[in-house]
């Protein structure tokens, strides 16, 4: 017998590897599953922000705030930015870390990009969970969390 307490959470996850139309609700399920507003499975360059598609698959993201990632923020991500991406490449693996492990959260509160473009999505805190880097490029999948939720 299956076990279904996940809601079928598998089901979508494994459906949208060959059916790329069901990432979103797979990712809104996840989400939900730990506690977060939205998701996104970006793959972006660690040296310079770039590389976003705006078909990459999101859920809950108001398609105007990932224009505004492409077009302005790609570049300012703290929580994407190194100062030596060979460096940082060569000693990368996959993990599941949150903003707060990347960098103290005072810090990153200072930051346009916080206070400019995560604030008003109402996005306090993330998940980050590295997947596969190829070259200079990073595929992570993010979980986001309301500011008024708990860290």
């Amino acid at each position: 017998m299956t076990d279904r307490s996940d809601g079928g959470l598998l089901d979508l996850i494994y459906g949208a590897a060959f059916d790329p139309t069901l990432w979103p609700a797979a990712l809104e399920a996840y989400a939900d599953r730990l506690g977060g507003t939205s998701a996104w499975l970006s793959q972006l360059s660690v040296e310079d922000g770039s590389g976003i598609n705006l078909n990459d698959p999101m859920a809950r993201i108001d398609p105007l705030w990932a224009q505004k990632f492409a077009g302005h923020f790609a570049d300012r991500n703290p929580l994407n930015h190194v100062d030596d991406p060979s460096g940082f490449l060569r000693q990368w693996k996959p993990i599941v870390l949150t903003d707060e492990d990347w960098m103290p959260k005072a810090e990153l509160i200072k930051s346009e990009y916080y206070n400019d473009f995560l604030k008003p999505q109402d996005i306090g805190s993330t998940l980050m969970i590295r997947l596969v880097a190829r070259g200079a490029d990073v595929a992570v999948l993010n979980i986001n969390r309301s500011l008024r939720a708990e860290r």
